[in-house]
């Protein structure tokens, strides 16, 4: 309440993590006791906090010698959950654009500073040392997400056990959510490379996407995750989106959109999805308008403004009308507001209905 209300008391919350000093004070600390588990497990939590929406914070990390603390903590403390959990919590949170006060970000530099300096091998040995770990195993699969930024990272991660290890991490965790869905959204980074999309495709992580999907279908956020990489494996690849359709893409399509109406994302994240797949193969369009998807785009963008892009381009391809992006965007039949001349909230229970 008291960030809200002043200014100042913003600047002055904001100060600990502005302050250069707060970096480098904790590479000291580091690298004094590189031994004692107690102090790396706090103080590797305490960067992990210092470095989220700090972007001051991360630069100056990095600048005073992160790079080196982090090969240290992995190889010293491999065989430590606590302090994996907290070291691969950090390095996500360092290659996380997640500071919307700045322009300008060092994150991509960290990532391939990281990614070309020696962590991938230590990863890959964290993620087999716990394997049986869930929370860590979420933590390093999404630092490895944060490290796959190049087509020459995501090759070394294909060519080296990097996918095989990531591929048995969600075949013996596929009931865990925060597995499936870190794991799913790494295969979607990886799937922005063009020989990733068809070694992904072509071999076991397909058939892990869609079962990971169907075990947890109530589940949005898992459901999103998977539509991502789905989306991304079949964009400019034709062959991709046959080997997709064959496997039945077009009716977990339709189910998932149909229901999670309140959910934006993975509504939004479907219909990139539709759009990646109709727009190399027409003939997958008259199937999908059969099966109902023109009523569930023009219903999400109804619903969700931030969808109206996604719904315009998805009912153009798909051969439907698409008019209506302006007009109708966020406030149509199954909008939270009221139509016509009214513009005032239905009811709370009316919200939940509608699915907003």
């Amino acid at each position: 309440a008291l960030t809200t209300k002043a200014d100042v008391n913003k600047a002055r919350l904001s100060e600990p993590k502005d302050d250069p000093r707060a970096p480098a004070i904790l590479i000291k600390v580091l690298d004094a006791l590189p031994s004692d588990a107690v102090v790396m497990e706090a103080a590797w939590r305490l960067i992990k906090s210092g470095v989220t929406k700090s972007e001051c914070f991360k630069g100056g990390f990095m600048k005073e010698g992160g790079h080196r603390v982090i090969l240290s903590a992995l190889s010293t403390h491999l065989d430590s959950s606590p302090i994996m959990l907290e070291v691969s919590g950090a390095m996500y949170s360092l290659m996380n654009a997640d500071d919307l006060t700045t322009v300008f970000s060092s994150v991509f530099e960290t990532a391939k500073a990281l990614a070309k300096g020696g962590v991938l091998p230590l990863m890959y040995a964290a993620l087999r040392r716990h394997e049986h770990d869930p929370k860590v195993l979420r933590e390093l699969l999404a630092a490895l997400k944060g490290s796959a930024v190049q087509d020459d990272i995501v090759r070394e991660i294909l060519s080296d056990v990097g996918l095989p290890l990531v591929l048995g991490v969600l075949k013996t965790h596929i009931e865990d959510t925060g597995v499936v869905s870190r794991g799913m959204l790494l295969l979607a980074s990886l799937a922005e490379n063009d020989e990733a999309k068809k070694a992904l495709c072509q071999g076991e992580a397909l058939p892990l996407i869609f079962t990971a999907m169907q075990m947890h279908a109530r589940d949005s956020v898992v459901v999103r995750c998977g539509f991502s990489a789905i989306a991304a494996m079949a964009l400019r690849m034709p062959d991709n989106c046959d080997t997709m359709m064959a496997a039945g893409v077009g009716p977990l399509i339709i189910e998932s959109m149909r229901s999670h109406p309140g959910s934006s994302e993975l509504q939004r994240q479907a219909m990139i999805a539709v759009r990646n797949i109709v727009v190399r193969r027409q003939d997958f369009c008259a199937p999908l308008r059969e099966e109902g998807v023109e009523e569930l785009v023009v219903r999400a963008r109804d619903t969700h403004v931030k969808c109206a892009d996604a719904a315009f381009d998805c009912l153009r391809d798909l051969g439907c009308e698409y008019g209506g992006l302006g007009d109708q965007a966020g406030k149509g039949a199954n909008s939270a507001y009221t139509g016509g001349s009214e513009s005032l909230l239905v009811s709370a229970d009316e919200q939940a209905r509608r699915g907003s």
